[in-house]
């Protein structure tokens, strides 16, 4: 399969051609259509619309059920999206009629969650990401004579987080020019129902048969798919949100970007590039631009195709060579990425916190304009910066870091070889327990799921001479001066419940430029920040907080600071010569603290 640094979509074949003997799948191509790939088959319930979570490594898809005539045998099943493996059920058979078009939407104050609409069912409906708390948003209609009227069947769906609206499509009969698209407040009102509440709006009327949607990030252009009769179905349709109205006229409003689809159905839209990519039951599989020029066939009757979703391309830096370097030459590539808090109520019960990786904008990584408005808005000096460091060995590069270093905060890949190297190490050491102002460095237990950045980047801040630079009243003097007495688990405990440190986190988060990869591949390549610092001892030592305690690789001389030659052979150096003797991962990102250079 291609990697998702290119790009990658992801669309259904239900195979409806074959019912009731139906075996749907789950396909994944390269958004200019090559590398066709396989990644689930033996699809039996017939999906139709799908989601991809990028960020925890899983795909979701609705299935409509073993017979549309059956009630309450849909489902809502999810996969890892690297493998097609580990399927699992999130809302069984039991509960939904008809699941249709799913998307996942993650509002900035609350937990993600799948929102999709169930058109037998006649009902908008969302739950978290584990099928938790099923509910009912919308409902059109209840029985057989409601359900005979398809103007009440619920379809394509779409969320805009921020102003807190939930659109849908409702298809009308088919070829029918009675469809609509409407919207509504997330939340029901006070008091209200889902079958009574009076604030849905409807936005368009008398379309030919809209299915599925699609909402810009700015949730200021509405995109969607009509399979209705020409010439206004079997398109791809626009609206400018910002003209919309109350019952506003079809007519009066849409704009068609593509025509002559055979049964549209699905549509995901990669805003960055500006292009869009569809569907229909015929078996083909389109992109365009997102004005609708430059139609191209990426595959065609590749089945009965349905829901389809985009994953975004991971943006890397540019590459980065380190020669001659402890006699070897080494490429460190950019893959840089930090999660974003985020606090469930089962970590609070737990009495731990779990950080998300969250797919574009919302995440903060080894990047020094990140780093440095986190850590200048908790209180690191203006006078002291985060710098890319280019070369660890190239004079003219080096020249580019102001002096003195005071700390580096490395991404490094958790390889065989440093694994084993951090086993032996941390084997015959007993847990630290060193507290008070004799410690030569603060070091702080990590209890923070993935949060390996954000202890790097404390580490850094709170230790050498950086420490007593720190902004007086400021959070991260705050930290400092409350945790150097404790013990680690109190010690720990002064981040978990820091709301400041949260907040800069969310503030920071949309300025990283890489994309977070998705759980299954950070576990697969492993890279962990870790921060090596000059102690009060003068010492250089490595802080990671998932080890036992800090690390002390051994004394500098008063005037070596952390980009020296001898604190680069005693640190980060070490792990380099480890990985280029055995053979490993060479790719490493690196930021340095130190003076600005405004």
């Amino acid at each position: 399969m291609g990697s998702i640094t290119q790009g990658r979509l992801y669309f259904l074949d239900v195979n409806l051609s074959a019912f009731p003997n139906q075996n749907g799948r789950i396909l994944s191509c390269n958004p200019d259509g090559s590398d066709l790939t396989e990644l689930v088959t033996g699809m039996k319930y017939m999906p139709d619309g799908i989601a991809a979570d990028a960020e925890n490594g899983h795909l979701y898809w609705t299935n409509m059920g073993a017979s549309m005539s059956n009630p309450d045998d849909g489902s809502i099943q999810r996969c890892d999206i690297a493998t097609g493996q580990n399927i699992t059920t999130i809302v069984p058979t039991g509960i939904l009629h008809t699941p249709k078009q799913l998307t996942l939407a993650r509002p900035d104050n609350g937990p993600p969650s799948l929102y999709w609409c169930d058109r037998e069912g006649m009902r908008v409906m969302r739950c978290g990401l584990d099928g938790s708390n099923v509910e009912v948003l919308v409902q059109t209609g209840a029985g057989a004579k409601d359900r005979a009227d398809k103007r009440n069947w619920c379809v394509g769906i779409a969320v805009d987080t921020q102003a807190g609206l939930v659109y849908w499509s409702q298809k009308g009969p088919s070829k029918g020019n009675q469809g609509r698209i409407l919207r509504a407040p997330t939340c029901l009102p006070k008091g209200q129902k889902p079958d009574s509440r009076t604030n849905i709006e409807v936005l368009l009327d008398g379309l030919p048969e809209p299915i599925d949607l699609h909402l810009d990030a700015a949730g200021k252009n509405l995109y969607w798919t009509d399979r209705g009769d020409p010439p206004r179905g079997n398109t791809v349709n626009t609206l400018a949100l910002d003209h919309g109205t109350a019952n506003a006229k079809a007519s009066s409003k849409e704009r068609i970007l593509t025509r002559k689809l055979h049964e549209g159905i699905g549509l995901a839209i990669d805003e960055a590039n500006e292009m869009m990519y569809f569907t229909d039951l015929a078996g083909g599989v389109y992109s365009a631009r997102l004005d609708g020029t430059g139609k191209k066939t990426l595959h065609e009757d590749v089945g009965d195709c349905t829901g389809i979703a985009f994953v975004p391309a991971r943006r890397q830096r540019t590459p980065l060579l380190l020669a001659g370097f402890v006699g070897m030459s080494a490429l460190f590539i950019g893959l840089k990425w930090q999660a974003v808090l985020q606090r469930s109520e089962a970590a609070k019960k737990a009495g731990t916190k779990d950080i998300n990786y969250s797919v574009a904008p919302n995440r903060s990584e080894n990047n020094p304009q990140a780093l440095n408005q986190l850590s200048h808005e908790l209180g690191l000096p203006t006078n002291l910066s985060f710098h890319d460091v280019y070369s660890l060995t190239e004079p003219s590069l080096l020249s580019l870091i102001p002096r003195p270093v005071h700390a580096l905060c490395v991404i490094i890949p958790l390889t065989p070889a440093w694994h084993a190297s951090r086993v032996e190490e941390d084997t015959p050491l007993d847990t630290y327990q060193g507290k008070g102002e004799q410690e030569p460095v603060l070091w702080f237990k990590q209890t923070i799921g993935h949060a390996c950045g954000s202890i790097a980047m404390i580490h850094c801040c709170l230790n050498g001479a950086v420490r007593s630079q720190l902004t007086p009243g400021s959070e991260l003097e705050r930290i400092a001066t409350v945790a150097e007495p404790l013990k680690m688990k109190d010690r720990a405990h002064v981040l978990w419940s820091s709301t400041a440190l949260e907040e800069a986190h969310r503030a920071a988060a949309a300025l990283g430029d890489t994309v977070a990869p998705d759980n299954q591949s950070a576990d697969k390549l492993g890279q962990h920040f870790v921060a090596f610092v000059k102690g009060k001892d003068g010492h250089l030592w490595e802080l990671e907080g998932s080890r036992k305690g800090p690390i002390d690789r051994g004394l500098l001389a008063d005037d070596e600071d952390l980009l020296s030659p001898n604190a680069l052979k005693l640190g980060l150096g070490r792990v380099i010569e480890m990985e280029s003797r055995d053979g490993g991962d060479l790719r490493f990102s690196c930021t340095a603290l130190a003076p600005s250079l405004d």
